[in-house]
Formats: C-alpha cells, structure tokens, sequence
C-alpha cells in the first residue's frame, strides 16, 4: 500500500526499499503494484506525498524490464483497496482470458479437438517459461478435459473423446469420472472387450477406496 511508512526520523518508507529492491534485481523481469483507497488519499496528506514520490522515482523509470502499476480506487476505504490490488496483481500476471480458455472454442476450431489444446497450453507454457498443462477437472465448469470429452461424445466425435479421456486418466489415474465417461465412448464406438477392462479397472480402484461409484460400476457391467 501507498501510505505504508515508518515513522521515524530518516527512516526509509516501503517505497524507498522497493525502490532499491528494483534497481539491484538487474535484468530480470517483474512487476511492482501499488494501490490505495482515495478516502486515504483524501484524509491523509502523507499518502498523496507518497504517491507522487512512487510516480516519480527515478530508480523505476531507469528499469526497463519492470512494469509499474498505481492504482487509487475511488470510493473504496483502507483494506477494501489492499483486497483489489491482490486480484488486479493477478489478472496482470495472470490474465483471465488467457488462463481460462474456452474449450469448446478450441475444440471447434480445425484439426483434432486434444491437439488443439495442447498446443493452445504449449503456447502458454512458452510465453511464462515454465510447463501450463490443461485443466482435468474443474467443478461446474465446461473448461475441463472431462467436460470436454462428454462434450464430444454427445456430439459423436467418439474417437477424439476417447484421446481427451485417455489424456485425463493420464492426469488422473484414479478419477472415477473419467473411467465412467471411457465406458461410456467405448459402448458409442461399440468396443465391448475395452469397455468391459475399462469398468472392472475403476470397480476395482472404486472398491479400493470405498468410492460412492461402486453400484455405478457395477451396473454398468451388466450391460
């Protein structure tokens, strides 16, 4: 926060420690974020000095490889704003439109639905350096691979459902859910021997665990 300091004679303010902290971190990339409550802005002279220091700090302006951020939240009090610079600092870093994409928009595009997001994930991962993987499962949500592969079985794309599928169980050997939708694909593609395995694979882990799915696996095997 802007107005954070200590109060003693020539002591240095978070601002000015930040500061140093940017100027010593060389070439390596980062962002600095501040935020503060206009209330604060108001009530407070210290905070609107502290402000204009933070535009005007000369160690900031002479990185290039450091973004900063300043925000005042209009109509907001002290911690309401330090909440809204958390989440802006991750939409900055993180950006939603990136990180949650839709996966029916993927599927629907050329060329083979898994392929198509693996590489959408490959991109990503190549842009922040370091390995972005699909998401298995998410609750209440059709961005997963097991959303997806439903997805693609009710629209009959039978094989590429089971390449999602398969590529879930990869993730998630244990997940009850994807065994069940795997059967489920087999019976579409009418593969008796591999949906019989599929079942006896997940009654068994199911069984294992005490998982509620039991009776479902079993039911299904009378098929």
């Amino acid at each position: 926060m802007i107005g954070m300091r200590l109060d003693l004679p020539n002591a240095k303010t978070l601002i000015d420690e930040v500061a140093e902290a940017v100027a010593t971190r060389g070439k390596e990339k980062g962002i600095v974020v501040f935020g503060e409550a206009d209330d604060d802005l108001i009530s407070d002279k210290r905070y609107d000095n502290n402000l204009n220091k933070l535009k005007h700090t000369v160690a900031f302006k002479a990185q290039q490889n450091h973004a900063l951020y300043i925000h005042a939240y209009k109509n907001e009090r002290h911690y309401d704003a330090l909440i809204k610079t958390l989440l802006s600092s991750f939409e900055t870093l993180y950006p939603e439109a990136l990180w949650a994409p839709k996966y029916r928009s993927l599927v629907t595009q050329p060329g083979n639905a898994l392929e198509n997001i693996e590489q959408y994930y490959q991109d990503l991962s190549k842009s922040y350096s370091f390995p972005v993987l699909p998401t298995p499962e998410r609750w209440n949500s059709v961005n997963s691979l097991r959303s997806i592969g439903r997805y693609l079985l009710r629209e009959e794309r039978t094989d590429e459902a089971e390449q999602v599928i398969s590529r879930l169980l990869e993730y998630m050997p244990q997940h009850m859910g994807a065994h069940l939708i795997l059967s489920d694909i087999y019976l579409a593609q009418n593969k008796p021997t591999q949906r019989k395995k599929i079942l006896e694979k997940g009654l068994q882990i199911a069984t294992k665990r005490q998982h509620p799915s039991i009776a479902q696996f079993k039911e299904a095997l009378k098929l």
